[in-house]
């Protein structure tokens, strides 16, 4: 997971709903707006993040970010069907269909989408796509 994030591409995407990248940057660190952060994981069938991987990423986000209302996680299968390559816009749609936790009052939320399918612009690993999306 931590290699996703950092080896993730920016790109830009069409106005929406969303907001762009990095707005949320000073939310996600600090508790000066949000006291808790959720984390929804969207995954196709044999890609479920394991318990290890999410107590990893949960260390870790603590010792880098303030929610002091604590991180919670939520895994979430998903069985849409994708084709691949996939592109930006069919990240996005897909997203938009699965997509069930947003940030709200003291929390903010993040939604990480897990496929079965290239990227295509090939050796991607992963993108970030909106301000609270990747």
């Amino acid at each position: 997971m931590l290699l996703l994030v950092a080896s993730c591409k920016k790109e830009d995407v069409p106005a929406g709903d969303f907001q762009k990248l990095g707005s949320s940057a000073r939310g996600l660190l600090s508790d000066e707006r949000y006291q808790s952060l959720e984390v929804e994981i969207s995954f196709m069938p044999g890609y479920q993040p394991n318990d290890t991987i999410i107590n990893h990423v949960t260390n870790y986000l603590n010792t880098y970010i303030r929610k002091p209302g604590g991180i919670r996680f939520y895994t979430k299968l998903i069985n849409n069907t994708v084709t691949s390559p996939i592109s930006l816009n069919g990240v996005v749609a897909l997203e938009k269909e699965v997509r069930t936790n947003f940030t709200r009052s003291q929390t903010i939320a993040i939604h990480i989408l897990i496929v079965d399918a290239e990227y295509q612009s090939g050796n991607i690993l992963g993108i970030s796509y909106w301000n609270t999306s990747m």
